[in-house]
């Protein structure tokens, strides 16, 4: 039976990581099998919005963008939120700048979720009754509780990684709701399982997915050569990828300082970083530093149908960041068959387990150059590629479409 769903993610054109990803291809993947599936989310005020695809329906506040979400490791703060009001990509510079943002990181952060959540309230106020199935959140819980008590209709909510101490005891008390449905995948699910919660029983585990790779592209010889002439790497040099927004998080240095060390060593990569991000200027400069300019390629954001070119043309794909809770990138670069090599973080460090990968410790550049020296010959490459495709498939999109249908017939039944 056709549903309409309303999927509410606040950051679908102002950021676009994860969560905002597999809420996009949740929503391609539910109109294909015939639901209406409509996007509520918040255009930034005084910046250019992402684009999203045209066929979808999408409706979008326009509000002040004031915070760019902050990972911290330790006690020093990866990714400062800037105090501006559009797209983030200004920062302060000085320590103690750095240490005021911290401590009124958590306020911008609650101010900016509340904006959006009483824009949504209004708009949802002067409807009798939402005409919707169904309605998905991405996080906001207090929301979601507000939307159940004032129409008694179901909603699921969805957590993209860990819940905040606040977040953990509205959670509790919604779980006790039969209309309230709840489901996260990766390192979260043991965070709801440290909070008492039961996979199961008081929420799912519905993984991200992939697209099936592009069988024109795999084993295509005059692709690969077309591809890598481009960038003027031959067929006989050694070629590797990584996908991942330019930001702290994704620490591409480390990546970077270890292909300078391999190259001392005598073995020359080349290599594509598919991504945008605020940390491209610097990461520029790190190459060049490294005199690595004829080597590594930042070539910025991608669509799809580009970002499977390069990873069907590459030798390997590589991820140092400092965490994931999961790792579509990974999963892709699986799917295509490349041996795939990681820092043993999240559940990032699973998946590459069980594709067959090879696991190095964070920031252990050393390790990391080894593995690249180790990966100049063909053979031992082939002994980690291709272990994977089993594991990609069981992600691929028209799997996880019928999880969350089923998800949703189940709660609108028993609402």
């Amino acid at each position: 039976m056709a549903m309409k769903i309303l999927i509410i993610n606040r950051d679908m054109a102002t950021i676009f990581g994860g969560g905002e990803s597999f809420d996009l291809n949740a929503t391609l993947t539910l109109q294909n099998n015939g639901h209406e599936v409509t996007i509520l989310t918040a255009k930034p005020m005084l910046a250019p919005a992402i684009s999203l695809p045209k066929d979808i329906r999408i409706i979008a506040f326009r509000l002040p963008h004031i915070f760019t979400p902050s990972f911290l490791f330790g006690k020093k703060p990866s990714l400062p939120p800037p105090l501006i009001l559009g797209s983030g990509q200004k920062h302060l510079e000085s320590r103690e700048s750095l240490v005021v943002r911290l401590k009124i990181s958590p306020l911008l952060h609650y101010l900016n979720r509340m904006l959006f959540d009483a824009r949504v309230r209004l708009w949802l106020w002067w409807q009798a009754k939402p005409p919707y199935d169904i309605i998905q959140c991405c996080q906001f819980f207090s929301l979601s509780a507000w939307i159940m008590k004032r129409y008694g209709m179901p909603v699921v909510a969805w957590l993209p990684g860990p819940p905040a101490r606040q977040q953990q005891r509205i959670i509790h008390r919604l779980i006790r709701l039969k209309r309230f449905g709840l489901f996260t995948h990766g390192t979260t699910e043991a965070s709801l399982t440290a909070m008492g919660l039961k996979r199961g029983k008081d929420f799912v585990a519905i993984p991200p997915g992939i697209h099936p790779p592009d069988k024109k592209l795999l084993g295509n010889l005059q692709h690969r050569k077309h591809q890598r002439d481009g960038l003027h790497i031959g067929e006989g040099k050694l070629l590797g990828v990584t996908t991942a927004r330019l930001i702290p998080l994704k620490n591409h240095v480390m990546l970077i300082d270890a292909i300078a060390l391999a190259k001392q060593k005598g073995v020359v990569w080349h290599w594509v970083m598919l991504g945008g991000g605020e940390t491209k200027a610097q990461l520029q400069r790190h190459i060049a530093h490294r005199k690595l300019d004829q080597h590594i390629h930042l070539i910025g954001n991608q669509p799809p149908a580009q970002v499977y070119k390069w990873l069907a043309c590459a030798d390997v794909f590589a991820l140092t960041s400092h965490y994931e809770s999961y790792s579509i990138a990974v999963l892709e670069a699986v799917a295509y068959g490349l041996p795939v090599i990681g820092t043993r973080v999240g559940y990032m460090q699973h998946l590459i387990t069980k594709a067959g990968g090879v696991l190095v410790d964070k920031n252990d550049t050393q390790a990391l150059a080894k593995v690249l020296v180790a990966f100049a010959d063909k053979k031992v490459r082939q002994t980690h590629a291709g272990k994977g495709i089993a594991l990609a498939k069981r992600h691929y999109w028209q799997h996880i479409g019928k999880q969350l249908e089923d998800f949703y017939g189940d709660l609108i039944a028993k609402s």
